[in-house]
């Protein structure tokens, strides 16, 4: 679990880098599926601590 949310972090800092190059569409797109992860891996953590 934590090594997922390590590698959304990673994932979060490379976007961070891009956000000069990539255009402003396809940088929500990115956010946006970085959230959904995130409440995936939440979810997934309250079912196992349940």
């Amino acid at each position: 679990m934590l090594v997922n949310l390590k590698l959304l972090i990673k994932k979060l800092s490379k976007l961070k880098q891009q956000v000069k190059v990539n255009s402003l569409d396809s940088l929500v797109v990115e956010v946006s599926t970085v959230m959904q992860l995130l409440k995936l891996n939440l979810l997934k953590i309250k079912n196992t601590n349940l």
